[in-house]
């Protein structure tokens, strides 16, 4: 009896081990995140570009991620992306709720094709936390998502969608969208004449979004007036394709004038 009690014991225990989810094994407690990805790739719509430095060092071109700040130098396991350490700080710490962790990825048609998910992540060791000296894990990326199929901005609700794409750290709150003609643009926005070399009954979609001072670029100068404070960002859509015309800062004199300019039409059709 004494024997079967042991091989019932021994039998058990192997059940509860097959059971146990191969997946965590040796990792720490998943933590469920809100996931976005960014870019130091050199492209027209990248709000990245240029990079600056990593918070806390490393490769802007390499694999990494913005996390907390209580998370520094710390190593996660990102489903799809392999172990990746936290080498840089987004611009919040939470995002919906949930801690807010942003993959370096190579590409801007990558970041912009990952979108916000949740997923869970997990904790990994790493040589300058546990005193292992072992090295650091390496990360595996996944290769760069193909571009996403280009589609009409149909109404203001989609124009100001791809706008907050483009500049992520905007005030959606107080943002204003309109769609105009270019002959109305060059009645009353001139200044942007220049860059919108288009016909005059071509429509556009304009949207304003007020920047944090962090978020502005050195150097960057309002329009029309240089002199004047930048007050917001005039984002300029092409409705068919949502491609940016033009991005330019602008003064608070061209914000007011948006305020009380209304729509040449209230939504978009594709001829």
């Amino acid at each position: 009896m004494r024997v079967l009690s042991v091989i019932s014991v021994l039998c058990l225990a192997a059940l509860l081990w097959v059971m146990v989810p191969t997946g965590t094994q040796g990792q720490g407690e998943g933590i469920l995140v809100t996931a976005t990805a960014y870019t130091c790739d050199n492209h027209p719509d990248n709000p990245m570009y240029p990079c600056g430095q990593l918070r806390w060092g490393g490769n802007i071109y390499g694999p990494g991620l913005a996390c907390p700040v209580a998370w520094r130098n710390q190593y996660y396991v990102v489903p799809g992306y392999g172990t990746l350490r936290c080498d840089d700080t987004g611009a919040y710490d939470y995002y919906n709720g949930l801690p807010h962790i942003d993959i370096r990825v190579s590409s801007y048609e990558h970041a912009y094709a990952f979108g916000i998910q949740r997923m869970t992540i997990y904790p990994a060791s790493s040589s300058g936390s546990s005193g292992n000296s072992a090295p650091a894990p390496t990360a595996t990326p996944l290769p760069p998502t193909a571009t996403p199929t280009p589609e009409p901005l149909n109404d203001a609700q989609m124009a100001l969608a791809r706008a907050e794409e483009i500049a992520p750290f905007g005030d959606s709150e107080t943002a204003m969208v309109r769609l105009l003609t270019i002959r109305t643009i060059n009645k009353h926005l001139p200044f942007l004449s220049e860059e919108l070399d288009l016909a005059v009954d071509q429509l556009v979609w304009i949207v304003t979004l007020w920047q944090p001072e962090s978020k502005i670029p050195d150097g960057a100068k309002a329009l029309p007036d240089s002199n004047e404070p930048i007050a917001a960002q005039l984002i300029v859509l092409n409705p068919a394709n949502g491609a940016v015309l033009a991005k330019p800062y602008v003064t608070s004199d061209v914000v007011h004038t948006i305020g009380w300019l209304p729509s040449d039409q209230q939504s978009y059709s594709p001829d």
